[in-house]
């Protein structure tokens, strides 16, 4: 049990927003922890251009798979996808999914 205790989880989970995954940790199972999708909850809108997984080619199209989740003790500030390549070479066959998170205990 986690006891109230802060949690953020993130990674390369292999699985789309629409997976059963990713719906069980946002929605919760009832009896366990709800979480919230950092990128999700600072960009609404979901839109065709999201992908985070690139192959090393530079492909935006797509969705994530790539995730920060994050407790109720947390508030998502910002998110992004960070595209950053030079000279057409990319770091990663991923793109980093970013977010600044506010431990809302700080503010008690």
């Amino acid at each position: 049990k986690r006891e109230g205790l802060p949690v953020i989880i993130t990674g390369d989970f292999n699985s789309f927003e629409d997976s059963q995954e990713h719906k069980l940790l946002t929605t919760g199972d009832g009896k366990g922890l709800k979480l919230a999708d950092a990128y999700r909850t600072i960009h609404p809108k979901r839109l065709p251009d999201e992908a985070t997984q690139n192959g090393f080619k530079g492909t935006k199209k797509g969705s994530r798979v790539d995730m920060v989740f994050f407790s109720p003790e947390w508030k998502a500030l910002g998110a992004t996808i960070d595209y950053t390549q030079k000279d057409g070479r990319y770091p990663s066959d991923h793109y980093p999914v970013t977010a600044e998170l506010e431990w809302l205990a700080s503010k008690k």
